[in-house]
């Protein structure tokens, strides 16, 4: 009788966490419809055990943050290794244009780390504006490249840039519809 009990019990917790899986992957289907990148969305949030226990749009949107610190983080560390590099070292204009590209993905970073708190503070405008920020940061370093003449700009920082600007435009869209 009690291993029957037992039996019974173990078989409605694990419904309900079949069901409750389920019903966050639907509204991480349902968010990431609403976004540019609707692939990547889907991807990045099933990827991450806290997106699927998030129980509304904003609380998916601060793991989209969370992933595009990390994003930045990663561009940040390949600037200062390229730094460290002696190609870089003999050329004092790359130089200098990696450093500034370095010191925009700091503000990168800052500004991602402030739109999760004007998320969290429902602010939408705020979280909007710091996002556009990342955006401004990126174009930023390309331009210095660009205008530089110093080098071809690097395409392993054009690859990790162009994943960094779309999940910025997917957070941007689930941003958009917390309105």
């Amino acid at each position: 009788m009690a291993s029957n009990l037992f039996a019974l019990l173990l078989l409605i917790v694990l419904l309900s966490v079949a069901i409750s899986i389920n019903a966050d992957k639907a509204l991480i289907n349902k968010t990431c419809m609403k976004t540019h990148f609707y692939k990547l969305c889907v991807k990045t949030l099933e990827s991450d055990p806290l997106s699927v226990k998030a129980s509304d749009a904003r609380g998916l949107a601060v793991n989209m943050v969370h992933f595009g610190v990390a994003r930045a983080s990663g561009i940040l560390n390949f600037l200062n290794y390229n730094l460290r590099s002696p190609e870089v070292a003999k050329n004092v204009t790359l130089q200098n244009t990696c450093k500034y590209c370095a010191g925009k993905y700091v503000t990168a970073i800052r500004s991602l780390r402030s739109s999760n708190q004007e998320i969290d503070k429902k602010n939408v405008p705020g979280a909007q504006k710091l996002l556009g920020k990342v955006m401004k940061s990126m174009e930023a370093c390309r331009h210095k490249f660009n205008v530089n003449h110093v080098t071809v700009y690097p395409v392993e920082l054009v690859h990790k840039e162009k994943k960094l600007t779309r999940i910025v435009a997917v957070t941007r869209s689930i941003v958009a519809k917390l309105a």
